[in-house]
């Protein structure tokens, strides 16, 4: 179980290994429910595991229906305030400082600079950095840039947890990660960030909001409310997931 995790030296990788020793008798079936990000990471997991052949069931394949509930899903949208689409706006503005360092370094192509980001595609080609440097860049280069990758990933995260979760949390992450710490060094592009002025804007913006709830947690709250007070409470449950782990206490809190 768990198949996507074979890979590199991981405990299965290594046990193959050693039964490889002994025997060339036995068959291994493999399971997962997320098999990889791309076709890469598939590919290492096939070839480590030796896969021959590969079997893909969804909740609508014959097989599994019996299996699972009716279920109904209703998908809504919330609208944002003024005040959040200015805040992302400030947001986008200090991003673009990180942005434009790597896109002039031609490790990122130029279309990230109207791109919308997500920390996990910033990961990935902090990943193929670190995999394939340019041949040609020095040592003190290359350290340059691992910094603002992760000054970009921090960033990226903080956006991410705002657009979706709120002031707060997106506040406590950049105090984190852009306050100077006693012997700490920062690097040169965190401390033009702190310095300039489109990072004040955007603290500023975000300590403004800090007591007020993201409409995302209004409609919650609504949705909840309206299903038990429509349903038995002692023969009804409800299940709330997040996607970033700082939204999880605000969530406990307000409900």
């Amino acid at each position: 179980d768990e198949a996507h995790r074979a890979v590199k030296r991981q405990a299965n990788c290594s046990a193959l290994e050693e039964l490889r020793k002994y025997t060339k008798n036995y068959r291994i079936l493999a399971l997962t429910a997320t098999p990889g990000r791309d076709v890469a990471s598939i590919q290492e997991v096939v070839k480590n595991l030796e896969i021959s052949r590969i079997e893909v069931r969804d909740e609508s394949s014959p097989d599994v229906t019996p299996y699972t509930h009716e279920r109904l899903i209703v998908q809504e949208e919330i609208d944002l305030s003024p005040e959040i689409e200015q805040t992302l706006k400030y947001f986008q503005e200090v991003i673009r400082i990180p942005v434009s360092d790597l896109v002039n370094a031609k490790l990122l192509s130029g279309f990230w600079l109207s791109k919308d980001l997500s920390m996990f595609a910033v990961k990935k080609e902090y990943d193929m950095f670190i995999a394939r440097p340019p041949a040609d860049m020095a040592d003190s280069e290359k350290r340059k840039y691992h910094g603002v990758f992760g000054t970009l990933i921090s960033l990226a995260y903080a956006y991410g947890v705002y657009s979706s979760n709120g002031a707060k949390q997106a506040l406590d992450i950049l105090e984190q990660k852009f306050t100077p710490q006693p012997g700490q060094h920062m690097g040169m592009c965190r401390n033009y960030i702190v310095n300039s002025q489109a990072f004040h804007r955007l603290t500023a913006a975000l300590t403004s909001q800090v007591e007020a709830n993201h409409p995302k947690l209004v409609r919650l709250k609504e949705v909840l409310n309206a299903h038990f007070s429509e349903n038995d409470q002692t023969n009804s449950r409800a299940i709330v997931f997040a996607q970033h782990k700082e939204t999880i206490a605000t969530i406990t809190n307000d409900l």
